[in-house]
């Protein structure tokens, strides 16, 4: 039983010399490849809290919540600005509640306002977007995404709202929801959320060249051009990034 007890104090006082320098919280940290911190001990990525604000879209007063992620700061909702004398830009199931809770459908067109696509960074593309803010090109997706490293989905999703076992752990306060999308008819709320990017031709009938992102109830973020549809046949979500 000494021998026991002995060599329990041993081991305490071994790691308590091997953790000699630690930080308050108990976590030895060193950087990470996308700018967050690693725990040496256990190999797991520290996310810091994410950076939340608010602002006010001047056209309509409606309010948005954003999310400071690295670099970037992206909405943390989808766009729902009711474009004038257009009807293109739709709630899904035609229903003002999906509309407060997915935000708008939008076409390419209507998103991109007109504007032809782009592939920098930043796109340079207002669009439907409030002032100060753009509709991020492939080029700024492909940035998030390299941000958040691993299981890309997961780590934005919304912590409920997914379909079966599909909510996320929401770790940069992005909160993607399943909004689903138009083609033909509504289809996908609960299952997949999709959102357009500004990197595409507005010159080709169907604009079968434009990207897009989608989110399923898996955790992978993929990229798609029009998923074999065209372009101009579909209604999906915006996510619009500050200038």
């Amino acid at each position: 039983m000494k021998k026991s007890i002995s060599r329990a104090v041993n081991l305490a006082v071994m790691a308590a010399l091997a953790c000699a320098g630690c930080a308050d919280k108990g976590i030895d940290e060193e950087s990470s490849d996308n700018g967050g911190v690693v725990d040496k001990f256990l190999g797991a990525p520290v996310v810091a809290p994410p950076v939340i604000s608010t602002f006010k879209d001047s056209r309509d007063g409606k309010s948005y919540r954003a999310a400071t992620i690295g670099t970037q700061t992206w909405m943390a909702e989808n766009l729902n600005y009711d474009v004038p004398k257009d009807t293109t830009d739709v709630c899904y199931g035609n229903s003002a509640d999906s509309c407060a809770k997915y935000g708008r459908l939008y076409s390419w067109q209507t998103a991109m306002d007109g504007a032809e696509g782009s592939t920098t960074n930043p796109s340079g593309v207002q669009g439907a977007c409030p002032a100060n803010w753009h509709v991020p090109s492939e080029l700024e997706w492909t940035v998030l995404e390299n941000y958040v490293g691993g299981l890309t989905g997961k780590k934005l999703k919304s912590t409920s709202g997914w379909n079966g076992s599909g909510n996320g752990s929401d770790d940069y306060g992005f909160s993607a929801l399943p909004g689903g999308g138009w083609e033909v008819d509504f289809k996908n709320v609960g299952d997949y959320g999709y959102w357009w990017s500004a990197t595409g031709s507005a010159n080709n009938a169907y604009n079968s060249g434009v990207y897009v992102r989608r989110i399923s109830k898996g955790y992978f973020m993929e990229r798609d051009q029009c998923y074999g549809y065209g372009c101009d046949r579909l209604l999906l979500s915006v996510r619009c990034v500050r200038d």
